[in-house]
């Protein structure tokens, strides 16, 4: 027979040799998968809420957003504190997928801030420790992002039909004071209430109008042309009334908001007719969601010892 004709015994030593190469590729497979791995995965949700006659309802759903993981620092280095450049905190991004869910894999130890951005601006954030061969679990809740803080402070007052209650005992349902679509006071019920914890180092403005009316409000709050309250200097109108005063105090507890039924979604707080952040079509804070717990004021007034920025006319 032509060719060359190869041995039961190189035959068997090939075969060994295959056998060898691919038990020991199996074997470096399972050991890299089953090695213990450093990162970060969770879910990203929001809540999407619907109108109902007198009441909102609000149900948490997974949310799709772009999420950005920041080194603050690794575990073992030695931090610099040379006065030259600086090199930039090494950063990993990814998405969320359509169940809300996440994962950063081989992240080295240490500790990170873990960002989620929607292209509708919403927001969360957190830090996070990251241990060696571990894996941590993050759950983000996404609210909309406004510079400057919003909403009430919870010493303000909200108007209603029967009198002024505080904005910290105003519930969905109950009746307040709004504007209509053609300027006349009319009274509707509270679609929703949300309350946020202040933020870090946040600020609320007193405000003192010429006719007397004072309201203390989060920079970031509208006004009822959609004006930030923040953007107001002394002379500007506000409910038909120039602002004599602003001081600028800062403010520790919750900030808290409303929605009235209605086109204008308007309310008077202290007797000044203002905007609100909350709407139909926006997520809002989970406790937006009907309520029939007591809820108590936790805020905290502005110390009347704090700096204070005045403009006076």
């Amino acid at each position: 027979m032509a060719g060359t004709r190869l041995s039961a015994s190189t035959l068997a030593g090939a075969r060994d040799i295959l056998i060898g190469f691919t038990v020991t590729t199996v074997v470096v497979v399972l050991v890299l998968a089953l090695r213990p791995h450093s990162g970060v995965t969770g879910t990203i949700s929001e809540p999407v809420c619907k109108a109902l006659l007198a009441r909102q309802e609000c149900s948490i759903v997974p949310a799709s957003a772009t999420i950005s993981l920041i080194q603050s620092f690794s575990t073992g280095e030695i931090q610099s504190y040379s006065t030259g450049p600086q090199p930039s905190n090494p950063t990993w991004q990814t998405k969320s997928d359509a169940r809300g869910h996440f994962l950063f894999d081989d992240v080295p130890p240490g500790g990170y801030w873990i960002s989620a951005q929607t292209s509708g601006g919403y927001g969360a954030g957190s830090s996070v420790p990251v241990f060696d061969g571990q894996v941590t679990q993050v759950q983000l809740f996404l609210v909309r992002n406004i510079s400057g803080g919003i909403c009430l402070a919870a010493s303000d007052r909200i108007a209603t039909p029967t009198g002024s209650v505080s904005v910290t005992q105003v519930r969905p349902g109950m009746m307040v004071w709004t504007r209509n679509a053609s300027g006349r006071r009319v009274a509707a019920p509270v679609l929703a209430v949300a309350r946020r914890p202040a933020l870090a180092r946040q600020r609320i403005l007193r405000l003192t109008l010429s006719d007397g009316r004072v309201v203390e409000v989060s920079p970031g709050h509208p006004t009822v042309t959609g004006q930030r309250v923040g953007d107001l200097v002394a002379g500007d109108l506000l409910d038909g009334s120039a602002v004599s005063e602003i001081e600028e105090l800062p403010y520790a507890g919750t900030t808290w908001d409303l929605l009235p039924a209605g086109t204008t979604g308007t309310y008077w707080a202290n007797d000044v007719l203002l905007g609100s952040t909350l709407s139909n079509d926006q997520a809002v804070e989970p406790s937006s969601v009907r309520r029939t717990d007591s809820v108590s004021s936790d805020g905290v007034t502005p110390s009347s010892s704090a700096s204070k920025r005045r403009q006076s006319l």
